[in-house]
């Protein structure tokens, strides 16, 4: 019973910690708005943003081009397959009366612990 409780609040702790993110561009440079729950998610219009820190595998967003809106989903998911610490990212592009979105690919978010540059030498050489 006590493997099972520790079982169960260890899968519990990797799914509220999973976090992905989401990177939005346009080819064609055209700037963008994005709303979710009909609340801006970007202050100012840009070509190219990234939302992270996301929790959720599907993101329903609306994205504003020159005031047009169109509603578009977002799935974060590795073949069907929920993932932690990946961006995943889509170009987006307005047509006539539709939204294009195309899916371009995954890459793992790597956290680098690791100093840039080495620390000083403790020791000294002496001659």
């Amino acid at each position: 019973m006590r493997s099972l409780f520790f079982i169960c609040s260890f899968v519990f702790a990797l799914t509220i910690s999973a976090q992905n993110n989401l990177h939005l561009f346009t080819g064609s440079g055209k700037v963008f708005r994005m709303l979710q729950n009909e609340k801006y998610i970007s202050a100012t219009p840009q070509a190219d943003v990234v939302l992270t820190k996301i929790k959720a595998d599907t993101l329903r967003l609306k994205i504003e081009f020159d005031g047009k809106r169109f509603g578009a989903t977002f799935y974060l998911l590795s073949r069907t397959r929920h993932t932690s610490n990946k961006e995943f990212s889509y170009r987006v592009e307005p047509l006539k009366d539709k939204l294009e979105v195309v899916y371009m690919g995954m890459d793992s978010l790597i956290v680098n612990d690791q100093k840039l540059v080495p620390d000083k030498p403790s020791a000294t050489i002496k001659q």
